[in-house]
């Protein structure tokens, strides 16, 4: 799911290893470490989003994005971490 506005702000979104909470984080922080808000276990932000996650592709392969149903359901259940202070 790509946002249609360049200048729009870029998100990532994967789900922890350890808990499975679905995270959301600025693609700024692709390949950085943060705390997992579920669990709080050291996570990699990976550099590109997971399927079945909000940013990610839909895991029905008979779609290419979700509708408005879809992401508001995932949108309740994924978490946004933002950059530290003194990142």
């Amino acid at each position: 799911m790509e946002h249609a506005n360049s200048n729009e702000q870029q998100f990532i979104s994967f789900r922890c290893r350890a808990c499975q909470q679905e995270i959301e984080a600025s693609s700024d922080m692709a390949c950085t470490t943060s705390e997992c808000p579920g669990c709080g276990v050291r996570i990699e932000i990976p550099a590109e989003s997971e399927d079945g996650t909000l940013w990610g592709k839909p895991l029905d392969n008979t779609q290419d994005t979700y509708g408005f149903e879809e992401v508001e359901a995932i949108k309740s259940r994924t978490i946004r971490i933002e950059l530290a202070d003194d990142f």
